[in-house]
């Protein structure tokens, strides 16, 4: 399919989605958004796929919203329906599916840009990107989960100082405040993140989806709870194919092959 703000490449079962409109710091549009949408739900049933990677054309990763766009947007219980959409589009099928999903981050990341990284399961960073969320800025309530994904990563107090006070990071710091996975030099950016992205798509595809979605709930349910996730997960792989292929391997003393594309 042809999309006209984004660039979607399928190789070595990892889904390349390139933001691609480098002229305004690839802010979204309406038209972005819906295409992401759209590229995130194929990922979710081509099941050559098995991992995504989110990276971005030109100077930055994300601007965030297009304030035109913004402006041109209904208001009131518009504006609602129109958050919503997105965070039932974008931001929810990121975490429910199955497949690991890692955002390389070039330049800046704001505002919903930002959230969007944080959306993914692993944040790799060019040393020369800056992370801000800067909605309160432009008087913008913060949205694309913002709020749910930075306290959980950096704590209440660092979230509030960052949202609060529109101030922006470079990437050490974000690495150092455990927003972000891993810092890299620039020009290995790319190289680093498609070659993790190849290592988890090789990986075992359903063992790190039922992983995933445990680790999503994690935060958010007591022990007892997480301990019934565990059993039902431990269930599903148990003498799995992906279980005896990675059994056979270890007695064998080889390298696993779980798919065989």
């Amino acid at each position: 399919m042809a999309y006209e703000t984004i660039i979607v490449e399928k190789s070595e079962g990892v889904q390349t989605i390139t933001l691609n409109r480098p002229e305004v710091l690839n802010a979204f549009n309406m038209k972005m958004l819906e295409e992401l949408g759209d590229t995130i739900a194929d990922a979710g049933r081509d099941e050559s796929v098995r991992a995504v990677l989110f990276k971005a054309a030109g100077r930055a990763f994300a601007a965030g919203a297009d304030l035109n766009m913004v402006s041109s947007l209904a208001v009131g219980f518009g504006a609602r329906q129109r958050v919503l959409n997105v965070n039932k589009t974008i931001v929810i099928p990121l975490q429910e599916l199955e497949k690991p999903v890692i955002a390389a981050v070039n330049g800046h990341a704001a505002a919903a840009g930002a959230s969007l990284a944080l959306a993914s399961d692993i944040i790799i960073a060019a040393e020369s990107a800056k992370f801000s969320q800067v909605f309160l800025k432009v008087g913008l309530f913060p949205d694309m989960a913002s709020l749910y994904f930075l306290p959980r990563l950096v704590g209440q107090a660092k979230a509030k100082k960052l949202i609060l006070t529109n101030e922006t990071i470079d990437a050490r710091e974000a690495e150092r405040i455990g927003m972000i996975s891993e810092v890299v030099p620039d020009e290995q950016l790319i190289p680093r993140a498609t070659s993790l992205a190849k290592q988890l798509a090789n990986g075992p595809t359903k063992a790190i989806g039922v992983t995933k979605k445990a680790m999503n709930r994690s935060l958010d349910v007591d022990l007892a709870t997480l301990i019934e996730i565990e059993a039902y997960g431990q269930a599903l792989c148990c003498g799995s194919d992906e279980n005896q292929e990675g059994t056979n391997a270890f007695l064998e003393k080889r390298a696993p092959r779980f798919h065989r594309d």
